[in-house]
């Protein structure tokens, strides 16, 4: 699989010209050029195009420049968790007035002793409900 994002507000990489290389790969379209939130609701993330059964995403994210992590951390983490665990993006609810809550089981990682972390972490479950 493949994830290309792209800053809607990027001087270095205009949007529009990633957006017309990934149509130019040859990849068939399998969802049409549409909204993702970061809630499932009304908070907006970008946009993003779907081609070739799932294989190729190209995203951008909404109001950010070339350092999208850096400019909108909260975009950056939902569509890379979001890609990373194969979920579709979540899409924009035009009436929805309160995000929904959502349960998540996060994932088990380790960090090394030796990098000041506690060795495996485990699965938990968190509750939590987006801020808007």
């Amino acid at each position: 699989r493949v994830l290309v994002y792209n800053g809607d507000t990027d001087p270095a990489i205009n949007s529009f010209q990633a957006q017309n290389w990934t149509s130019s790969l040859g990849f068939n379209l399998t969802s049409p050029w549409r909204p993702w939130t970061i809630d499932g609701c009304r908070r907006m993330g970008g946009y993003v195009t779907r081609y070739g059964d799932q294989r190729l995403d190209y995203l951008t994210i909404r109001g950010s420049g070339h350092m999208v992590p850096q400019m909108k951390p909260a975009a950056a983490y939902e569509f890379m968790r979001t890609w990373v665990a194969g979920e579709e993006y979540k899409p924009y609810v035009k009436d929805c007035k309160k995000p929904p809550v959502i349960q998540r089981k996060e994932a088990l990682f380790t960090v090394p002793a030796a990098a000041g972390g506690r060795g495996v972490v485990r699965p938990s479950v968190r509750t939590f409900q987006s801020s808007q």
